[in-house]
């Protein structure tokens, strides 16, 4: 349990790739990279916590948000799980300080949390996807 802290999953790819697909973005998908590695750290956290062990007892909580770039303004990046959509103008030093970060004790709380995130997501048709993201996030 090497300690670590946190985790990040990204995906690169064309429209129509299969970036969605793999990762579990699509609506009542159960088996993409997102709910296989939830799936793991809510196991083994259980693990742990039926043994003693006090990693066990760690809280997970969940923080989503986007980079939005356009050829004008240049990129902004955008908390997901905030209650007012507002860019923080971004660039290769930018830190991000003041996310909304949400507990979650579950697969099916963090799908919630994702669901919530998804909804303020920029999204836009491409001649290969209708509903293809128009950020990464």
């Amino acid at each position: 349990y090497g300690g670590c802290k946190s985790a990040a999953l990204f995906a690169y790819g064309a429209s129509g790739s299969g970036k969605s697909f793999t990762m579990g973005f699509e609506p009542g998908k159960k088996d993409g990279l997102l709910q296989m590695g939830a799936e793991r750290m809510f196991e083994n956290l259980s693990k742990l916590k039926e043994s003693g062990h006090f990693l066990g007892h760690q809280q997970v909580y969940m923080a989503y948000y986007e980079i939005y770039g356009d050829s004008f303004g240049g990129e902004k990046v955008f908390d997901l799980l905030a209650a007012k959509r507002n860019g923080v103008r971004g660039s290769c030093n930018t830190v991000i300080t003041a996310l909304t970060f949400k507990p979650v004790s579950s697969l099916d709380s963090l799908m919630e949390v994702f669901k919530e995130g998804n909804r303020h997501r920029a999204v836009g048709s491409t001649g290969m996807n209708d509903v293809s993201s128009r950020s990464h996030a």
